[in-house]
């Protein structure tokens, strides 16, 4: 085998692992979205809402809320995918 057959077929390989891995997140991403709205009704985040929601008002603390969860979802796909690489 000379090295472009080696490339094309390396490149090839990834493609085909790059499909399934991306499927394999997506439906994870998917399967996110049941326990997303469960948590918005499990402590601390109800209660850190109406902390902030009392101090602040109820839009400010939806929004603070739903930064922080983010923020927590995306540092564990982030995590996740680093694990996978």
């Amino acid at each position: 085998m000379d090295l472009q057959n080696l490339r094309r077929n390396d490149n090839a390989k990834r493609r085909k692992y790059g499909y399934m891995w991306a499927l394999f997140c997506a439906i994870l991403w998917g399967l996110w979205y049941i326990p997303c709205t469960v948590i918005w009704v499990l402590n601390p985040f109800d209660e850190m809402f109406a902390q902030i929601a009392a101090l602040k008002g109820d839009s400010v603390s939806l929004v603070m809320t739903a930064v922080l969860i983010t923020a927590f979802n995306a540092l564990t796909v982030l995590l996740a995918l680093t694990v996978w690489i």
